[in-house]
């Protein structure tokens, strides 16, 4: 029992005293930055920054063991965030793309720039709980768990693949010339799931939290960031979004009674 409380111990040390100051530093920098664009949607781009930044922190300090474990999760953790971090750059920032669900929300707001401040800090404070996953990856250097190494690699990188071909899916639609107005995207991913794109974001969480199973019971904590991260989706990301395809696809009713949420089969 004793070490599994320093465990937790060292898991609360890790990712607060020493990481969380980085997390709120940057939010700030984005909340700046966000004064000038006026785009709220950078806040997504943040929660990706967040994570990599985390895990930076992680990985550079088992980073001299050499352990072929870390530099491998570390490369999906590095592909993972270039892939998600640049077409969040590429779509919404550069392309001036605001998103109509901060939007609405921002317009009951008397003061846009006070809420936009607590809210970039508190996804920054969630991306933390969320991101607390990748401490258990990159610890142990001196105990690899083979299953648990090769089981978890294999779902986040299928995690990562299925999550950029759920993108760029829509992408190609949404940039479709003689798509009809008002219609909803029902095909490859999106024909079977509601939100596909989130459902591979969970498995690359999920692989990531199974990767940090050894032999000590407290690291089953890890698990702890990627279901904080469905609740998040499932009580907070989607109904928004969906209220706001409700308010504008009358046919998207029928597509939630005859669609998953999540699953994409």
């Amino acid at each position: 029992m004793s070490g599994e409380l320093a465990v937790f111990t060292d898991w609360l040390f890790e990712m607060w005293a020493w990481q969380y100051f980085r997390v709120v530093i940057l939010m700030v920098v984005l909340w700046l930055i966000y004064l000038c664009i006026k785009n709220a949607a950078l806040v997504d781009f943040g929660w990706v920054c967040n994570y990599f930044l985390l895990g930076c922190g992680l990985f550079a300090l088992v980073a001299d063991s050499q352990n072929y474990k870390f530099y491998l999760f570390f490369a999906l953790l590095v592909a993972w965030a270039s892939r998600l971090g640049g077409y969040l750059l590429l779509t919404r920032i550069c392309r001036e793309h605001k998103d109509p669900r901060y939007e609405k929300i921002s317009e009951e707001k008397t003061n846009k720039a006070l809420y936009f401040f607590i809210n970039y800090q508190l996804q920054g404070f969630l991306a933390t709980i969320c991101a607390s996953t990748l401490y258990f990856t990159f610890r142990r250097p001196d105990y690899n768990n083979i299953y648990t190494i090769v089981i978890g690699s294999l779902i986040t990188a299928i995690g990562v693949i299925g999550e950029a071909i759920s993108d760029q899916q829509l992408w190609n639609y949404k940039n479709r010339i003689d798509k009809p107005r008002g219609t909803i995207f029902q095909e490859g991913l999106w024909k079977k799931s509601r939100h596909p794109n989130l459902f591979f974001e969970l498995m690359v969480w999920f692989g990531f939290a199974i990767s940090g199973i050894n032999d000590n019971g407290i690291e089953v904590l890890g698990f702890l960031g990627p279901t904080v991260l469905w609740a998040i989706m499932n009580f907070l990301t989607i109904p928004i979004s969906e209220k706001h395809m409700y308010d504008t696809r009358p046919d998207y009713p029928d597509f939630v009674r005859r669609t998953n949420k999540f699953l994409p089969f």
